[in-house]
């Protein structure tokens, strides 16, 4: 939500810290972006270095391909603040260039003053070899580096090395007739149920259990992790046959499917 595209397709990060107000009752499963904050952050101080801390859990995520602190049974506001404040950051377990880490490591170092500038991080990036791995196109990175420069110096680029995409493309593709997620079966009241707690995680949804008020039947109940109108096709599709799949399950320990 805080990634931007230029007329270039160049991606634009704003406004890392939060637009309203924290309060300690707000639970961290339902509002994920405090988990990208610092503690000086979650704690109402403004910094520059708070933007850097949330610039290395923002990469953290990019290049981990996991949402931080996963695994880590946090349930409120507090207790992430406590986990922070105890110098606790998610765990790199997956095989990145050292570059990249030691990058990540600085920029949510538990004292403020030795995280990087903003103009450091650039000068690192753009002067430090080892970041240029085997997947980056070093002529395009080095253009890229070029446009920026000459961008942010207001010097005149006479013949843009990139190309333009016109907005126009994306009102059509907006006008696509979408896929709507259908599935042959009835529904219910889901105001028949009360949510317990969460039991599990999976890539479209999280497991909670659920008891029936009427009967008091205990059922585990998946709740979609995305809005199903902002869904692309490909994951409708998933969602829809992993619901059909699942409905179609026999076995004595699955006691009934709704």
């Amino acid at each position: 939500a805080n990634i931007f595209l230029d007329e270039f397709l160049f991606p634009k990060i704003v406004d890392l810290s939060l637009a309203i107000e924290l309060s300690d009752d707000l639970t961290y499963e339902s509002y994920g972006s405090p988990a990208f904050m610092s503690f000086e952050a979650l704690s109402g101080k403004k910094a520059k270095s708070n933007d850097v801390f949330s610039y290395g859990i923002t990469l953290y995520y990019i290049l981990i391909n996991k949402y931080p602190y996963d695994g880590y049974s946090i349930k409120s506001i507090i207790q992430l603040k406590e986990l922070i404040k105890k110098g606790i950051r998610p765990v790199i377990n997956k095989p990145i260039p050292e570059c990249y880490k030691q990058l990540m490591e600085k920029c949510w170092h538990q004292d403020p003053k030795e995280r990087p500038s903003f103009e450091e991080i650039v000068y690192i990036l753009k002067t430090d070899a080892r970041f240029i791995t085997e997947t980056v196109n070093k002529e395009e990175f080095f253009e890229y580096v070029d446009f920026i420069d000459k961008k942010v110096k207001n010097i005149e680029i006479e013949t843009p090395t990139f190309q333009k995409v016109a907005i126009q493309n994306y009102q059509k593709v907006k006008k696509k007739k979408k896929m709507h997620f259908q599935v042959n079966m009835e529904t219910v009241d889901l105001k028949n149920f009360e949510k317990e707690c969460r039991i599990g995680k999976g890539g479209f949804g999280t497991v909670y259990k659920v008891i029936e008020k009427e009967t008091s039947n205990a059922f585990a109940a998946k709740v979609s992790i995305y809005e199903l109108s902002q869904c692309t096709d490909d994951m409708i599709m998933n969602i829809s046959r992993e619901v059909e799949i699942i409905s179609q399950l026999d076995h004595p320990s699955i006691m009934k499917f709704i």
